[in-house]
């Protein structure tokens, strides 16, 4: 029999070295050798495989069916080494498998037998503690949440930090947890044992400051996270420290005093002095240095932009304060100005001279790069949207000069679709010289919505409701739940005693292809409550156009037509509501304008919406009213 050895970690390095190595075992063994010789290497590739079977090293602790859930290889496909490590790095990141290798049977001339050995990790049969004083085995148990079984690193790990969190969430911000594996009497068997060091309880009474003369100790403590222990400390949860959150508070003191002219401030280290009943004062010693003004603003050599070009977007300006936020600012700026002709890999550097007491300059030195132009514009992810709903929102086409405003542009329009739970928008250098490829990566979201309730209202006493609404609908394709077309549909049914609506909309926002949104919907209304004297009803459908009009705003055209019936209640002879019982037609067409400088459709931070517009009734349009 020979066996073909094929380390996974190999095929990644040199695919096309399928065979590493061949043991010769059993009768002719040297003759098999020359005839293999003689027909030249075995091509793999070529072979189908007959069969997938597991071998195990040591002893067997993951069933075999779970292991092959991790694996997509299957028999009957033919061999192929990128399902191999993919396969492996699957098995791997499982946390089940402490090691895993292939290795091939030839079967005849165009078969082959796989054969996949791995060493499975050891199975936890229990969980301990050791060094805990503060909690109980039971309530850290509790905390971590590890079962038994095997288990990866992984879930170790989150265990680890769960249990640190619960020792600084009660005032002990030095506990380290490391953990133990301990062999039992059974081989594949392990207890589990997390090591703890308490280290002392650690509460903030106060925060001092040293040094500080321009702005008081007030002041600073508000620009932290970490707070002083109150009387709601139980609930806000202040007094505690995270060693992480601290080192970041100590970072944005020097960002405030940056920004307010101190640029060479230093705040870099912390003491804990004690105070009483497991308490300590945290002193941060702060040396704020000169205050500074900016002098002269001015621009290294550039190609791309002159300096009168560029000067009036700053926000760095001569006489002001020095600011590290604005100074940041201009180099996003100069950056955003570059990108968008182009050049998307330039550098900006801020060149800081001291030219007199308490005066700096600042040159903006760049790194102009170079000029490229979109390649492939690369999708993954969207399991569910389709490529050309991602795509048009893509404002970056192959050919044309890549910005890396577009980029910004292409990640906030996907965002504001709300298919999505995370977008991600980079670029990479592409196989042709002087392209960079556009890479977007999106996480699908749930975009359907099912909601009903019932309440009590002035109006309908007892109201209920029923809500369907697609946001990423596609009329056109059924096998997937009606889903990934970036249409959009809901169906709205309220009920109560004195209001019954129903209402059925669909919008397709990019029309024929285009730019163009054509949208519709049917609707019946039951008004109880508008008077005593009658009651009304609404039935009807409406048809609208929206055009983008610039950036930021567009144009609708909408047509509906609806029929208004009025039912007059029994009321006295002669009175003027007898006149207006029956049915009416009206007919309308409206145009609006309407202009959106909002940042966001969702949680919008600035801008503002306007919309202006006007409704033409009856006449030529026909109807009653």
């Amino acid at each position: 029999m020979t066996i073909f050895t094929l380390w996974i970690c190999r095929i990644t390095d040199c695919a096309a070295a399928a065979l590493v190595s061949a043991i010769l075992l059993g009768f002719g063994g040297l003759s098999a050798q020359e005839n293999q010789e003689a027909a030249g290497p075995l091509n793999l590739e070529e072979r189908i495989i007959s069969a997938v079977k597991i071998r195990y090293q040591g002893a067997k602790t993951v069933d075999e069916s779970r292991l092959r859930d991790y694996m997509s290889v299957r028999a009957g496909q033919k061999y192929n080494p990128e399902i191999l490590d993919k396969d492996a790095a699957s098995l791997y990141e499982s946390g089940l498998v402490d090691d895993v290798s292939f290795l091939g049977d030839p079967v005849g001339d165009k078969q082959i037998l796989l054969i996949v050995e791995v060493a499975t990790r050891g199975q936890i049969v229990e969980v301990g503690f050791s060094g805990n004083t503060v909690f109980s085995d039971r309530k850290l148990a509790a905390e971590a949440t590890v079962k038994a079984g095997v288990v990866s690193d992984a879930v170790i790990l989150e265990a680890r930090r769960k249990i640190e969190e619960q020792y600084t969430g009660y005032g002990y911000p030095d506990v380290l947890v490391s953990h133990q594996l301990k062999e039992t009497d059974r081989p594949g068997q392990y207890q589990l044992v997390f090591v703890i060091e308490e280290g002392g309880k650690s509460e903030v009474r106060k925060i001092l400051f040293e040094g500080n003369t321009a702005f008081s100790r007030a002041e600073l403590r508000r620009k932290m996270e970490t707070k002083q222990k109150g009387l709601l400390s139980f609930l806000s949860k202040s007094g505690r420290i995270d060693t992480e959150k601290l080192q970041l508070d100590l970072l944005k003191l020097e960002d405030f005093y940056r920004n307010k002219g101190y640029r060479m401030v230093r705040i870099d280290s912390v003491r804990r002095e004690p105070a009483t009943r497991g308490r300590v004062d945290l002193v941060i010693p702060v040396y704020e240095g000169p205050r500074y003004k900016v002098g002269k603003v001015a621009f290294g050599k550039m190609t791309v932009f002159t300096s009168e070009e560029l000067t009036p977007a700053l926000s760095v300006a001569e006489g002001q304060d020095y600011s590290g936020m604005r100074v940041n600012d201009d180099v996003r700026m100069i950056r955003s100005y570059y990108g968008s002709r182009g050049f998307a890999d330039a550098r900006v550097t801020p060149e800081m001279r001291d030219v007199s007491p308490g005066v700096v300059s600042i040159t903006y030195k760049v790194a102009e790069g170079t000029l490229y132009r979109v390649g492939k514009v690369n999708i993954q992810g969207n399991t569910i949207t389709k490529d050309k709903v991602i795509r048009r929102e893509i404002p970056m086409r192959p050919g044309e000069y890549y910005s890396s405003v577009d980029e910004e542009t292409t990640k906030s329009r996907l965002q504001n679709l709300r298919y999505f739970k995370q977008v991600q928008v980079t670029g990479s250098r592409s196989n042709q010289v002087g392209y960079r490829d556009v890479n977007v990566l999106v996480s699908e979201a749930k975009t359907g919505q099912v909601s009903f309730g019932a309440g009590f209202s002035s109006v309908d006493s007892i109201v209920g409701y029923l809500l369907l609404e697609q946001t990423n609908f596609d009329i056109a394709n059924p096998k997937n739940f009606f889903r990934g077309g970036g249409q959009r549909f809901s169906t709205r049914l309220q009920l109560g005693n004195e209001r019954r609506d129903l209402r059925l909309s669909l919008v397709e926002p990019w029309f024929m292809g285009r730019k163009l949104s054509l949208g519709g919907e049917v609707f019946y209304r039951d008004l109880l409550f508008l008077s005593d004297e009658y009651d009304q009803s609404n039935a009807g459908g409406a048809v609208f156009v929206r055009r983008p009009m610039g950036e930021k705003g567009y144009l609708k055209a909408e047509y509906r037509i609806e029929q208004v019936g009025i039912d007059v209640e029994p009321v006295p002879a002669g009175s003027e509501f007898l006149a207006e019982d029956g049915d009416y037609l009206r007919s309308a067409v409206s145009v609006n304008y309407v202009y959106d400088s909002r940042d966001s459709n969702m949680v919008p931070r600035r801008g503002h919406r306007l919309n202006l517009g006007a409704t033409l009734a009856g006449g030529f349009l026909g109807g009653d009213v």
